[in-house]
């Protein structure tokens, strides 16, 4: 055995306890060293803690991400398609929308319900001017029932209310 070896073998235990923490020194209360100072009107305690029901399961970033990916590249479409049959009620090649609707995703991937929360439509004229709101009632029914027909390959892990904002023809 080399001397530095031997050394080692002597104070490397030694050297490994002066490490660890002693029991007891965990201060559990730090805000009791400053009672009696300057500081201790700044001192904010809990005094107790708030119980909360199991959330339950929960959808995993990867499965939404490819939700909104298959939104963005497959179903958008549907969007699109609705606002030009609005723009052919409307008698113009000129509309755009925005939107937000909501919908439940079941475990199969199926959508079960739809909801728009909002709808905005506005006629313009060729070079992008504003004309005016346009009614949605035929345009919200089309979208609503469009995403009543999706379906997701990567199917969440329990069913989950998901939210989608987007835009269709020229944005605001």
């Amino acid at each position: 055995m080399s001397r530095n070896a031997a050394i080692f073998a002597l104070l490397g235990p030694l050297a490994a306890g002066a490490c660890k923490p002693k029991l007891g020194d965990d201060k559990t209360n730090v805000a009791a060293d400053f009672e009696d100072t300057k500081y201790a009107e700044d001192i904010v305690t809990a005094k107790e803690y708030e119980e909360h029901e199991d959330q339950g399961q929960g959808v995993s970033p990867k499965t939404i991400t490819a939700i909104d990916h298959a939104i963005k590249n497959v179903y958008e479409r549907d969007f699109e398609r609705c606002l030009e049959e609005e723009m052919d009620r409307q008698e113009t090649r000129f509309m755009r929308a925005v939107y937000t609707i909501e919908f439940d995703i079941g475990t199969d991937g199926k959508v079960k319900a739809a909801k728009i929360l909002e709808l905005q439509a506005r006629k313009q004229d060729a070079k992008g001017a504003d004309l005016g709101a346009v009614p949605t009632e035929q345009l919200a029914k089309c979208i609503h029932d469009a995403v009543l027909t999706w379906e997701f390959d990567d199917k969440p892990e329990v069913e989950f209310r998901h939210t989608y904002r987007g835009q269709a023809g020229e944005a605001f």
